[in-house]
C-alpha cells in the first residue's frame, strides 16, 4: 500500500513537472525569416517573449546593422507556431498564414505561394493587438480616410479635413511606423501624441526611440 502511495506521489510530481514544462514552453513563440529559400541566408529572428506582437521585417537589420531586410524573406521556419506574413508595415495589407502541417512547401520557399520578397511585417496568429480606427491623427485632427502607408513610405498617415496630412497609428498600441509602443500614447507636454517604442530606447540612428501615435 505504501509503495502504491509513493508511486502515486511520484506520478503526481511528474505530471506537475510536465504541466509546468508545457506552460513555460507556451510563454512565448518564436520563428525565423530567411533571406533565401530552404532556410538559408541572413535570418531575422522574432519572438513575443518581451511582449512584442507585430514585427516590421526591416527593423532588426536596418537599425542594428544597416541591412535592409524589407521584402527579402524567401522562407520561414515557424517552429511549430502559426505565423502571419503581411505585405505592408504594421501588420497591415494582404496576409499569408503559415502553420505546422499547412503549406510546408511555402514555408521552404515562399515563391510557391507567390509571396517571395514581399514580406514587410509579421505576427503570430494568436498574439496581435486588436484592430481598430481611432479616427484621429497624432495632433488630434480628424482623419478623412484610412490610416495607411505605401511601399514608398515607411510611416502611416491620413488626410485631414483641410487637405493637409498627419501621422497616425495603424493599430492600437503602435506608433506611426507600425512599431509597438512601450507605454501610453499621450501628448506628454507636446502638441502631438507620442510613445516610446519597445526595444528602441537605446538605439541612436535617427533618434528613433519614440514615435508619433494616435491611440
Amino acid at each position: 500500500m505504501e509503495q502504491m502511495e509513493n508511486k502515486n506521489t511520484d506520478l503526481s510530481v511528474e505530471l506537475k513537472d510536465l504541466s509546468r514544462l508545457i506552460k513555460n514552453s507556451r510563454d512565448f513563440e518564436k520563428a525565423e525569416l530567411y533571406e533565401d529559400k530552404h532556410f538559408y541566408g541572413k535570418v531575422f529572428y522574432i519572438n513575443n517573449e518581451g511582449g512584442t506582437n507585430c514585427f516590421n521585417a526591416d527593423y532588426y537589420y536596418r537599425i542594428r546593422y544597416g541591412y535592409n531586410f524589407l521584402n527579402k524573406a524567401s522562407s520561414v521556419n515557424v517552429n511549430g507556431n502559426c505565423v502571419r506574413l503581411y505585405d505592408r508595415r504594421g501588420c497591415t495589407g494582404n496576409t499569408l498564414e503559415l502553420s505546422p502541417g499547412s503549406r510546408e512547401d511555402c514555408q521552404k520557399d515562399l515563391d510557391n505561394c507567390n509571396w517571395k520578397d514581399i514580406t514587410a511585417s509579421v505576427s503570430f496568429c494568436s498574439y496581435l493587438p486588436s484592430s481598430g480606427r481611432s479616427g484621429k491623427a497624432s495632433r488630434g485632427g480628424v482623419c478623412q480616410d484610412d490610416c495607411h502607408t505605401t511601399r514608398e513610405t515607411d510611416y502611416f498617415w491620413c488626410t485631414l479635413s483641410d487637405g493637409s496630412w498627419d501621422y497616425c497609428s495603424p493599430r492600437y498600441g503602435q506608433d506611426h511606423h507600425g512599431d509597438i509602443c512601450d507605454g501610453e500614447c499621450a501628448f506628454n507636454g507636446e502638441s502631438y501624441r507620442w510613445c516610446y517604442v519597445i526595444g528602441q530606447r537605446q538605439i541612436t540612428p535617427h533618434n528613433r526611440y519614440w514615435g508619433y501615435c494616435s491611440f
